[in-house]
């Protein structure tokens, strides 16, 4: 195995030579966007161990609460959307074979592709 100089960034194609800055900015931009979050996670962190120590401290989450709160609506939305969809779909013992019988011959012909033989 070769190993590489250290010199040898400085000579890096064009193509990498370009690309570069561009990973670095959404470097910074992924650190920017993820900021508040890991701030928050360690105020819940903080609170916890004060807790457990035996003082209290009430940990201010708003980005943490929205997400909550966003993941609580769609699973409310979901849950009043899909029955209607469902009740509508007519449904005999032929269609519903023939949609596991498909699903069987998918999964044999991904355990055959991975190399695990079927059990």
């Amino acid at each position: 195995m070769r190993k590489i100089s250290i010199d040898s960034y400085r000579t890096a194609p064009p193509e990498q030579a370009k690309a570069r800055p561009l990973r670095i900015a959404s470097m910074v931009l992924i650190a920017i966007v993820l900021t508040p979050l890991v701030v928050e996670c360690a105020s819940l962190c903080h609170a916890q161990w004060s807790a457990i120590l035996g003082k209290s401290t009430i940990a201010q989450t708003p980005i943490l609460n929205w997400i909550h709160e966003s993941l609580l609506m769609a699973r409310e939305d979901l849950h009043n959307s899909l029955p209607p969809f469902w009740s509508r779909i007519p449904s005999s013992q032929g269609g519903v074979l023939t949609i596991a019988a498909i699903s069987i011959a998918i999964g044999i012909l991904v355990l055959r592709m991975s190399g695990h033989p079927p059990s």
